[in-house]
């Protein structure tokens, strides 16, 4: 399944496409493509996650899409030197499917 979400600040665009029991990628406007670990997918909700590491620095982006309201939450977490994750950006998105 595909879904064009905008964000509700800027207005700008994302291509998510869920791969069932498999993997979510997320286009940019920019054409960059992120794979995305799925932890989480029902009738309801698609939910995954995929990790960006640079010396003792991860950064966690999460996303999850409600199904049935077509909403989106992309979130980045911070964990330096294996610590908590701690969240330190919320992007929301309005999503309409289209396929």
């Amino acid at each position: 399944m595909e879904f064009e979400c905008t964000n509700a600040q800027d207005n700008t665009k994302h291509t998510i496409t869920w791969f069932k029991n498999y993997k979510i990628v997320n286009t940019l406007n920019s054409g960059s493509t992120f794979d995305y670990i799925i932890t989480e997918e029902n009738v309801s909700i698609i939910e995954g996650y995929f990790d960006m590491k640079k010396e003792k620095i991860t950064k966690r982006f999460r996303l999850k899409l409600d199904l049935k309201t077509l909403n989106m939450r992309d979130d980045m977490l911070i964990s330096k030197g294996n610590r908590k994750f701690k969240l330190v950006d919320r992007k929301l998105f309005s999503c309409i499917s289209i396929n």
